[in-house]
């Protein structure tokens, strides 16, 4: 398989789409030279990412780079944060395109459609009915034992969890046909001010709804996700929920147990609060001990003083393991670095796409290029550009493989393989979607309430016997 990378940053969208797109396909042709001894390859799959002041052009942009690459499948997204190589642009008009060329693997290309939106019906449908929609799901989709990749882009107004009861409904039939199959990635644009936002599906901007593409047959695909948050205060159990209401874990009311935890962090530590609460549900409870990546993270979206509950989406159940935690720039980087490490026994990929959610960014880790340069240092073998730079030591240019990065609204992922039969896709969830302001005042809400509020007691302490769950995050 070859690949390649187009980006250009000029203003006017016609330039940026004839720059970004020419680029990817002089890149695509030396590379075609160099392996195969021939020019000039078909694309079988492109995605196209535009951002900044182009976002509002982005239909425009669609059709114009459809035509100029025709590929066979083409999905889209319009996003604030778009990363090229080693790096990272926000708010910057850009458009940006990655290029497959894989002879003898089969594309599906799948969008819109009222397949994906969840009725409010479905859970009371009947199995059969359930099974003929999985079914319906699945062949739209390309699904099945020859299938190595899915990836879906979702518009930002998306009901997220009832795209992942849909996918995971298309992954359980797909698993009836047999032993096999890959991952299922889907990604929700992120919720910006321009209303011609949306998804793009070969030479169209769909406003609402999903564009997808499954890549099957003699190619390897993986899925990694590095959540980036540390957990604060202590391991405990849900003994008390009701709908998105948390209302008591290991018998405290749940509040107190957020105050508790809050109350244990230093004064430079609270700073983290900016970025909101994540409640962790531990992921496969027959583990003795919990580490990171070991839980599936839910945003806190509010709390209920009155009743001590914390509001939390999606919930966790009664008898699941919880703990809550914080976005952290330093856990980020190490958690994305271990991945990448046990990534690079396998060798460099012929590409990378990079997702990354509302939780990561320059604003999180201070500077841009963060997560690029870690899944593309994992490959280089060379020192840290970082630890170069503090020993003064002259930085050249680096080369690397193609990789294309995104900001994403929210992140789905479903396992591959035997897991699609038992396995929920999940949502991967970022945090409430706020203003920088309404950011600071919570946190200062909750280091200033913590310290103060005594803890209710006299509530038994609950039983620790963990209930089983199986992980549904997709890691390969």
């Amino acid at each position: 398989m070859l690949a390649a990378t187009g980006l250009s940053r000029n203003g006017s969208h016609e330039a940026a789409v004839a720059e970004a797109c020419d680029r990817c396909l002089s890149e695509l042709r030396r590379a075609a030279e160099r392996v195969r001894g021939a020019g000039a390859p078909s694309i079988d799959a492109a995605v196209i990412l535009v951002s900044g002041g182009l976002i509002p052009l982005a239909g425009d942009v669609a059709a114009r780079a459809h035509a100029a690459l025709q590929p066979r499948s083409m999905i889209g997204l319009s996003t604030a944060r778009l990363g090229h190589g080693w790096d990272e642009l926000v708010n910057a008009p850009a458009v940006c395109v990655l290029a497959l060329s894989a002879p003898g693997v089969s594309v599906t290309t799948f969008g819109a459609g009222d397949l994906f939106e969840q009725g409010p019906g479905d859970a009371e449908r009947p199995s059969d009915a359930r099974a003929g929609l999985g079914t319906s799901l699945a062949d739209a989709m390309g699904l099945g034992p020859a299938q190595r990749l899915t990836l879906v882009l979702a518009s930002h107004d998306t009901d997220e969890r009832a795209l992942a009861a849909r996918l995971s409904l298309a992954a359980h039939q797909a698993a009836r046909l047999g032993p096999g199959g890959g991952p299922i990635i889907a990604a929700s644009a992120p919720s910006l001010s321009d209303e011609r936002t949306g998804v793009i599906v070969g030479p169209r901007l769909l406003r609402r709804g999903v564009a997808g593409l499954t890549l099957s047959g003699p190619i390897r695909a993986d899925a990694l996700i590095a959540q980036g948050c540390r957990p604060i205060g202590r391991v405990g159990v849900v003994t008390s929920a009701k709908g998105e209401a948390v209302l008591g874990i290991s018998g405290e009311p749940a509040l107190d147990v957020l105050h508790q935890a809050v109350a244990q962090l230093a004064g430079h530590e609270r700073r983290l609060l900016a970025s909101g609460v994540l409640l962790g549900v531990v992921a496969d409870e027959y583990r003795e001990r919990f580490g990171p990546g070991d839980y599936h993270l839910s945003a806190l979206l509010g709390v209920d003083p009155a009743s001590g509950a914390l509001l939390v989406d999606p919930p966790p159940r009664v008898g699941q393991t919880v703990r809550l935690h914080v976005p952290d720039g330093l856990a980020a980087e190490r958690d994305l670095q271990l991945l990448m490490d046990g990534q690079a026994l396998h060798g460099e990929p012929a590409a990378a796409l990079l997702l990354s959610g509302g939780l990561r960014g320059p604003e999180l880790f201070g500077r841009p290029g963060v997560d690029n340069g870690a899944v593309l240092r994992a490959f280089s073998g060379g020192t840290p550009g970082e630890s170069l730079a503090r020993g003064g030591t002259h930085i050249a240019p680096r080369e690397g493989f193609p990789l294309v990065g995104a900001g994403v609204g929210g992140l789905i992922a479903a396992p591959g393989g035997a897991d699609h039969t038992t396995a929920q896709a999940r949502v991967h969830n970022t945090l409430p979607r706020c203003s920088s302001s309404a950011a600071a005042k919570r946190a200062r809400a909750l280091s200033a309430s913590a310290p103060g509020r005594a803890p209710r007691t006299g509530s038994p302490s609950a039983p620790q016997g963990p209930s089983a769950r199986r992980r549904a995050a997709a890691r390969c």
